[in-house]
């Protein structure tokens, strides 16, 4: 597999003549390309660094395999910069699917449905089992080692990106992140990383309503009296 940070360009005539290969990214200078497998038309670059910037922009990628004469198959290449700044709701029951939103800015769909999330168990998750009000304890979050890829469905327009936490998530506390190009990289947090709690959904009940009773046409305010409540957004 390629490291991270390297691009594949596949095609044809895909070759290494004495160190000479480059790849142009318009606008941005060329690269170094390496053709790992002679078996095999693809080539292997860094994208050249560039400064993180509001917008994304989409530039034009070339091949010269003798360093001088360029290809013209009209690729492009997309540097973005995103950042993740909250998600919601912040929990739901376990056992049955849940859909996430996760917010922030410079999302891009890159097409093909590379987008994705990957939901795995905190680390810490028995500290954050313990805070969820009783609805998930330490002792009974049952997702250590639970980790899971699903496919992410973003909206640049409103800045949103949708996964859902599939049913077959045991009770606890699990980290979300996001990647726009199929796991290449990872969407930084603004803040920590964000948390979703799938929490026993047993243990929650209510008991009581107080007052039990009020004027028909009237607001009124109620309050349940039970276990296991937690505001997840």
């Amino acid at each position: 597999g390629k490291a991270p940070g390297t691009i594949s360009i596949t095609g044809r005539g895909m070759r290494d003549l004495g160190g000479a290969l480059r790849v142009a990214f318009a606008g941005r200078g060329t690269v170094p390309g390496t053709v790992p497998d002679a078996g095999r038309p693809e080539v292997l670059a860094e994208a050249p660094y560039a400064p993180p910037t509001a917008n994304a922009g989409s530039v034009g990628v070339e091949v010269a395999i003798d360093g001088q004469r360029f290809s013209r198959g009209g690729l492009a290449y997309v540097f973005y910069t995103a950042e993740v700044a909250g998600l919601e709701p912040r929990g739901g029951p376990a056992g049955r699917q849940t859909t996430v939103t996760l917010r922030g800015t410079g999302f891009v769909d890159l097409g093909g449905q590379v987008a994705r999330c990957f939901i795995r168990a905190a680390e810490d998750a028995g500290e954050g089992a313990a805070a969820a009000g009783g609805a998930v304890s330490a002792t009974s979050a049952t997702n250590e080692g639970a980790s899971f890829e699903v496919a992410a469905r973003v909206d640049a327009a409103a800045g949103t990106c949708e996964c859902d936490v599939p049913p077959r998530a045991p009770a606890g506390v699990y980290a979300v992140r996001l990647s726009l190009n199929g796991g290449a990289d990872l969407v930084a947090s603004a803040f920590d990383d964000e948390r979703f709690t799938a929490y026993d959904l047993a243990a929650v009940r209510v008991d009581e309503i107080q007052p039990p009773g009020g004027l028909e046409g009237e607001a009124a305010r109620v309050t349940l009296v039970g276990a296991g409540f937690r505001d997840f957004g």
